[in-house]
Formats: C-alpha cells, structure tokens, sequence
C-alpha cells in the first residue's frame, strides 16, 4: 500500500501530464493476502501487492478516461494521451458545470493505524479452527488499501481502508454448516468456525422429507447478500 507521499507524487505527475482544460485522477494502491483451506488443511496462500492509476480529463466539456498500471513518466503521459483522444472523439456533457474546487464540508476519513494479520497469524487461527471434529473448508482474506485522488483546482484527498473476510464450512457426515463475515476491521475466525460447527451439528441426524413446490423459507443475511449481487450483476442495468 502506498503511502500519502507517494500517493500524492504520482497523482501530480499524472495531472501535469493531462494538459487539457481540466483533469482529476485518482490512485489505489492495495496489499491483499487470502488463505484457503479444505480437508481441514491450509491448501494455498497467496498475497498481492496492486496499484492503478485512473485519469479523467475534460476538453470542451467532454470527458475521457484512461487508466495505467505503470506509473514511470512514459506510461503516464500515454494515458494521458489516451484520456485526450477519448475526450475529443466524444459529445460534451450535458449540464457539466466544471470539477470540484473544494470548500464543501467532506466525511471524516480513518487516521487510526490499520492493523491486518500476517498469514501466519491466520494460519494459528485457522489451526485452532481446524480442531472441530469436522472436515473444515472455505478461505480467510484480508487486505489494505490507500485511495488517494486530486484534481487541476488543487483539491487533494487521501484515505486507507482494510478489509477482512472469512467463509468456514464444516462438513459432519452428511451434515454441514456454514457461517461467513465480512468487515472492514478484524474478523475472528475461530468465532465463526464454532457458528460453522453448531449448524452443522444443531439438528444432526434429524431429516425430514417434503414434497416438491413452494416454500416460504428465512434467509441468513448472506444469503440474501448474494441474491443481490447477482441481481446487481445481471439486472440492474441502469437504464
């Protein structure tokens, strides 16, 4: 993850490269680590340090957008040359009144240190999980990430965020349980390794066959989660 300083040099490089009657770029950075498991064993780790810079520039009240990955002069200035030609061979916006130039009230942003696990912080965790008398499968990620973002009236911005997120199915036999969490401090995973192993376990042995047709049925929050990022996906166009 990339610190202000850093954050900031390259955000003024690429804003002094748009040349273009106005322009606002903005650069994330993220450090991330995912450990998955199955057959209650660790069966891969992995981790990876990512960085991208967008630029928006605005020529005659139309815009265009490049972004880049590589942040040496060379790579910079052909965004920008990208973001240019887009921004010509495009209609102006309608209503466009100009970018931001500060002087509005803005949220408060996080300053406090972020403190995400080692893996091998996550692999004692997972070890203490991995003591249920189950087969425990699933993956435990977490991540940090600084969003910095600028603009040609001076206006700059900059912010960390972390992520966690965790998902443990226990499999008992025939029986299985499964609990998940996401949220943007620390998870605890041995927590929801016991949520795992209590579903699985609550009404082990007890089955009950039904005939086929409509149900009503309750939803666990992810469940539901997961109905609306399909549907956010698939349906929900914009138009």
């Amino acid at each position: 993850m990339r610190d202000e300083r850093d954050s900031f040099d390259i955000l003024e490089r690429a804003l002094d490269a748009a040349n273009a009657d106005e322009a606002d770029a903005a650069f994330i950075s993220s450090d991330s680590n995912i450990s998955r498991f199955a057959n209650s064993n660790i069966i891969q780790n992995m981790s990876e340090i990512s960085a991208e810079l967008t630029l928006r520039v605005f020529v005659g009240g139309a815009m265009g957008i490049a972004s880049t990955t590589s942040f040496d002069a060379d790579a910079i200035a052909e965004a920008a040359n990208v973001a240019r030609a887009a921004a010509k061979h495009s209609p102006p916006l309608p209503n466009f009144k100009g970018l931001y130039r500060g002087g509005q009230a803005i949220l408060p942003v996080r300053t406090d240190k972020i403190v995400c696990p080692s893996p091998a912080e996550k692999a004692r965790a997972l070890k203490q999980v991995f003591e249920h008398d189950a087969k425990l499968a699933g993956s435990y990620g977490t991540g940090v990430s600084s969003v910095a973002c600028g603009n040609t009236h001076g206006v700059r911005r900059y912010a960390t965020m972390s992520s966690s997120e965790a998902t443990v199915i226990a499999i008992r036999g025939e029986e299985s349980g499964y609990a998940t969490a996401i949220s943007r401090d620390a998870i605890d995973v041995i927590a929801l390794g016991n949520e795992a192993m209590e579903k699985a376990t609550l009404r082990e042995g007890k089955r009950v066959s039904i005939d086929a047709g409509a149900y009503d049925v309750i939803l666990e929050p992810p469940a539901t989660a997961e109905v609306l990022e399909w549907l956010d996906m698939i349906a929900f166009s914009g138009q």
